[in-house]
C-alpha cells in the first residue's frame, strides 16, 4: 500500500476555516486591550508628571507650573484638550506662561491612538501650578479631575482626581 505525505486539500481548508474564526474571536479582543493598556499609560503619564512637577517644586523651593503643550515649549491656553501633550517649568516670573529663560524641566509628547485627556467640566484650568512647598495652587474648593478615554472601548476609562497635595486614580464609566 502506498503511503501518502502532506495534507489534502480538504485538511487545509478546514485548517484555513478554524484559524479564521480564532482571528475573528481574537482581534476585537486585542484591540480593546490596547485601548486599555493606552488610558493605563497615559493615567500613569499623567500622574507620573505631576508629582514630578511637585518634586521639583520642593527641590527647588520654587513656583512649578504644568501645562498643555503641543510644541514641547509653550503653553497652550486654549480647549481643554490636554492629550497634545504637556511641559513641566520653572516659573521665575509667576506668570503662569513659559517666558524665553524659563527652563524647560521635562516634556510628555502628544498621546496616540485616539486618547483624550480631559479637565472635568467645573474645571477649566490650562495650567497646575505648585509652589515650593509642593502645593498645588490653583485648585477650587472640590479639586480638579482629568477624564482619560480610548475609542473602541465603550465608557469605560480613568479618572485622576487631583487635591492640594497629591493624585489619586479610579475607574471612570462615562467616556
Amino acid at each position: 500500500m502506498k503511503r501518502s505525505q502532506g495534507v489534502t486539500l480538504v485538511e487545509l481548508m478546514v485548517t484555513v476555516a478554524v484559524l479564521a474564526i480564532i482571528a475573528m474571536i481574537a482581534v476585537p479582543e486585542f484591540r480593546e486591550m490596547t485601548a486599555r493598556q493606552r488610558i493605563h499609560s497615559t493615567t500613569n503619564d499623567l500622574v507620573t508628571a505631576v508629582h514630578f512637577a511637585r518634586s521639583e517644586a520642593i527641590r527647588r523651593g520654587a513656583t512649578v507650573v504644568m501645562c498643555k503643550s503641543s510644541d514641547g515649549s509653550i503653553c497652550k491656553t486654549t480647549a481643554n484638550d490636554w492629550e497634545v501633550g504637556w511641559i513641566v517649568f520653572v516659573d521665575t516670573n509667576g506668570n503662569d506662561n513659559r517666558d524665553n529663560g524659563e527652563e524647560i524641566v521635562r516634556a510628555w509628547p502628544a498621546r496616540a491612538g485616539g486618547i483624550t485627556v480631559r479637565p472635568n467640566n467645573s474645571n477649566t484650568n490650562t495650567i497646575l501650578r505648585f509652589n515650593g512647598r509642593g502645593e498645588m495652587q490653583n485648585l477650587g474648593a472640590g479639586g480638579m479631575s482629568f477624564r482619560i478615554c480610548a475609542p473602541g472601548i465603550g465608557a469605560e476609562g480613568r479618572s485622576v482626581v487631583l487635591t492640594r497635595l497629591r493624585p489619586a486614580t479610579e475607574p471612570f464609566n462615562g467616556c
